[in-house]
């Protein structure tokens, strides 16, 4: 049953979601920016999830353990509500992989606090969606989240609890690495430059064709050996070469070396939510030991749907056809056409209006008074103006700064109609932007020609008939 207190005590507190408590014991959570070392410290964590009835401080928990824990994320660790990284580990200090709130076991996880999605639900819908799609997504759960220093409780809102993108066997289920083979498995991220990880010098980026840049995510950085990591390195440059090669049948290889399928699933997702950051950061593929490269997981749409700023969504566009890799697959006319046809058949079903409107009116309600919980201590945030205005060819101008939870998730909805509305007519441009491939004119000049060839041969045989 749902909970109708909005109580943030400790003491009066309760909520049909599950609970995380972070017991700090007085400890200061740390990031990246505060230390040139490990910014990870042990704390105990204790996550209340009771099969019936509500969840309260002081329930017995269903998880308690030892976690390493960080502040995680790039812009939002300049948010005032903070995401954290967490790993299980035993008091050993091994991983220890624990089931969470219906989630299979793992040690790795993301406590989620999308500080700057307003409604809460960006992350959980495109995930969710994303794993009908595509097979596997990160899996995710909605929880509310208090910091115990010791002494006090501290109420910190509603969170959302993700898997951390692992080789696992009900993650990304890819061979595990053995030291005294050169090949691997791996798993990579296109995203910023970082020095705490292993970047990549591949043939996109030494060359400057692709953006950002490539770092490995597995194997890890402390089992990883050179020869392991320049084979990765020339794996990955032979698939460049190949996907931007000037020879057309060099490039038209390409369906040997990636899961084209993957590619394909991966760009509707992205392009139909408007999340164009992926292709850029937060961009995950994989590769098995024996299979082609792969795209995903999917990972991070806090600024997808019309929520990033300074960049208005263009519901009458399409971007990610600009996103490295993708930038060079638009070539491929039987691509277009697969790219097309999926998202045509996706329409039909899982990324309908209607489909999408009641995931989105379902999980609000699911969440019922835990918004309100989470508004008494970050419902500033609708006071702020975190996004651009919208100023259209006439100068009518649009503020997308809602005051309102109501009114984020119709401005998304809102948002989502115009833009799957131009997708299902001009779905597929080029990177400069022109339409290369639009079924429906293609099956009009297809019929106009037929008629003109029909037309033709009626003249040729009247002709001759004379």
């Amino acid at each position: 049953s749902l909970d109708t207190s909005i109580d943030i005590t400790a003491e009066g507190f309760s909520t049909h979601l599950p609970l995380v408590v972070l017991n700090t014991n007085g400890q200061k959570i740390l990031s990246k920016l505060d230390t040139d070392g490990d910014p990870r410290i042990n704390i105990n964590v204790q996550i209340i999830d009771n099969e019936e009835g509500l969840n309260k401080i002081g329930d017995k928990p269903t998880v308690d353990t030892t976690t390493r824990i960080r502040y995680r994320g790039n812009s939002s660790l300049y948010y005032d509500k903070k995401q954290y990284g967490l790993k299980f580990i035993t008091e050993d200090g091994l991983d220890n992989n624990l089931e969470v709130m219906g989630m299979e076991a793992g040690c790795d996880w993301v406590l989620n606090g999308t500080f700057m999605d307003k409604s809460h639900i960006r992350n959980y819908v495109a995930y969710n969606i994303a794993g009908e799609i595509m097979g596997y997504a990160p899996n995710i759960r909605f929880c509310e989240v208090f910091i115990f220093d010791g002494q006090n409780y501290t109420y910190q809102g509603v969170y959302t609890m993700v898997e951390g993108i692992e080789r696992a066997v009900n993650r990304v289920d890819i061979t595990k690495y053995d030291e005294k083979r050169t090949e691997s498995s791996y798993i990579i991220r296109r995203d910023r430059f970082s020095e705490d990880e292993i970047m990549l010098h591949n043939y996109g980026t030494v060359n400057g064709i692709t953006k950002e840049w490539l770092g490995v995510k597995y194997p890890s950085e402390a089992k990883l050996t050179d020869v392991t990591l320049k084979y990765i390195e020339e794996d990955i440059s032979n698939i460049e070469k190949v996907l931007y090669s000037d020879e057309y049948e060099v490039f038209m290889t390409y369906p040997n070396y990636i899961n084209v399928d993957s590619f394909i699933n991966y760009h509707v997702i992205n392009e139909f939510f408007g999340n164009y950051d992926a292709g850029l950061h937060s961009t995950y593929a994989y590769k098995d030991l024996t299979g082609k490269l792969t795209m995903g997981p999917v990972w991070d749409y806090d600024g997808a749907m019309d929520n990033a700023s300074p960049w208005v969504l263009n519901t009458d566009a399409t971007a990610f056809q600009t996103a490295s890799w993708f930038d060079t697959l638009i070539r491929d006319e039987k691509y277009c056409k697969k790219l097309v046809e999926r998202y045509n058949n996706l329409r039909k079903g899982i990324l309908s209006d209607e489909y999408i409107d009641n995931y989105f009116d379902e999980t609000v309600a699911y969440l019922g008074k835990a918004i309100e919980r989470d508004n008494l201590v970050w419902g500033y945030i609708f006071d702020k103006h975190t996004l651009e205005n919208d100023e259209n060819m006439f100068g009518i101008i649009t503020d997308r700064n809602v005051k309102t939870y109501d009114d984020e998730i119709k401005r998304i909805k809102l948002a989502l109609h115009k833009h799957a509305s131009y997708l299902d007519t001009y779905f597929y441009r080029d990177i400069a932007g022109n339409i290369i491939y639009e079924p429906e004119k293609a099956n009009f000049m297809s019929s106009l020609a037929v008629f003109f060839v029909a037309g033709f041969f009626i003249i040729v045989i009247f002709v001759r008939y004379e």
